[in-house]
């Protein structure tokens, strides 16, 4: 195990020490283990390190969980990214409160890949869905790696239509990797690491809480070129996410909505304050932020919204289907009582089926056909 990334992780775990002052002890010691090497007379010399934090350290306490954590990593196949390591994602570094780590499951070239981040509310409507599959399917010649907050409504719809058109997706979690959430989005979220990635600034363990999805939300527009809300409230995660992307001098993009409708009142502000650029088409964006394709013009079949890869069904899913009607929701239970399947293979039919574009997810594991 390398001496130098187990002392870094057992410095980042150290009680007192957030981000911030990481950096700085990194940047003015040099290394982890020369921090650790220090007494308490010399580490209370550096700005923000008091004396309890400087006893925390050099009891040396969080080396155990670091190295359990690092075993965690090479069985999950994750990488842990630190701030100064050549690998860590360049836009992402270039903001002022950047993680001092990133874990990365999944591969990605964060030097070469084009980003967009797609955010917004989570009670979307067909229209806001539709909006966005017309942009993605316009923008998926420019090869862009599409990333969100695997939230409920548009984060969730970008990554399976994203998945749905052969895009790559990145989703960054507000949670560590072993407590995926929503879990509802478990499968499709381990699905989306094969190809893309989850990325996550905190320790395996972590659970959900309130506290970390704003700051999951500046890990959203640092790592991305451009941020496109897709629709949205007059509050709301989107909106911080897009006043982030402002302050890091990305470029935001805003689809407008119906001016009598709460739920587009975020993207019409957004164009009207001059927050956002207007746009109707994914070439609009890939102009904006100077992205070409060898493909050549983009043309888009409006009926073919929403139905994209519509591949002939397995005997799995054709069954499933004839189970389910146009008008009735149906819970998870109900769809178990009716096939007496398994809980797994009811569950990856499910997915499959959403991936084909076939039914529609909504909250609490309900389904419903997709008309």
């Amino acid at each position: 195990m390398d001496e130098e990334r187990l002392a870094l992780l057992a410095l980042r775990f150290t009680p007192g020490i957030g981000d911030t002052l990481f950096k700085a002890l990194i940047g003015k010691i040099g290394t982890a283990r020369e921090v650790f090497g220090l007494p308490v007379g010399k580490l209370i010399k550096v700005q923000g390190v008091g004396e309890a934090t400087a006893r925390a350290i050099q009891s040396k306490s969080t080396f155990r969980d670091a190295e359990i954590e690092i075993r965690r990593a090479e069985q999950t196949d994750t990488s842990i990214i630190f701030y100064h390591d050549p690998n860590y994602p360049h836009r992402l570094n270039t903001t002022p409160d950047h993680p001092a780590a990133i874990y990365v499951q999944g591969s990605l070239r964060f030097g070469q890949d084009r980003m967009l981040a797609v955010v917004g509310t989570r009670k979307c409507t067909p229209y806001g869905k539709s909006a966005l599959e017309k942009i993605l399917l316009e923008i998926r010649p420019f090869n862009p790696v599409i990333v969100s907050g695997l939230a409920y409504g548009i984060d969730i719809h970008a990554h399976r239509m994203a998945m749905e058109l052969g895009m790559r997706t990145i989703a960054i979690l507000g949670s560590g990797l072993d407590h995926i959430y929503p879990t509802n989005h478990v499968e499709l979220a381990r699905r989306m690491s094969t190809t893309g990635a989850l990325i996550s600034e905190q320790r395996f363990s972590a659970k959900p809480e309130a506290h970390y999805f704003p700051a999951r939300n500046r890990i959203i527009a640092g790592l991305s070129e451009g941020v496109l809300v897709a629709e949205a409230s007059e509050k709301g995660g989107a909106l911080i996410t897009a006043d982030l992307a402002l302050s890091y001098d990305r470029e935001v993009f805003a689809i407008p909505g119906n001016i009598l409708a709460a739920g587009c009142a975020g993207c019409n502000n957004l164009i009207k304050d001059h927050k956002a650029q207007l746009v109707t088409t994914g070439e609009e964006i890939a102009l904006a932020l100077r992205w070409t394709s060898h493909n050549g013009p983009v043309k888009t079949d409006l009926k073919h919204v929403g139905t994209i890869n519509r591949k002939p069904l397995s005997p799995e899913e054709e069954q499933l289907m004839k189970f389910m009607d146009l008008e009735r929701v149906f819970s998870i239970d109900s769809l178990s009582e009716l096939t007496q399947w398994s809980r797994g293979t009811l569950t990856t039919t499910l997915l499959d089926l959403e991936l084909a574009g076939r039914i529609t997810t909504l909250p609490g594991n309900r389904y419903r056909l997709r008309k």
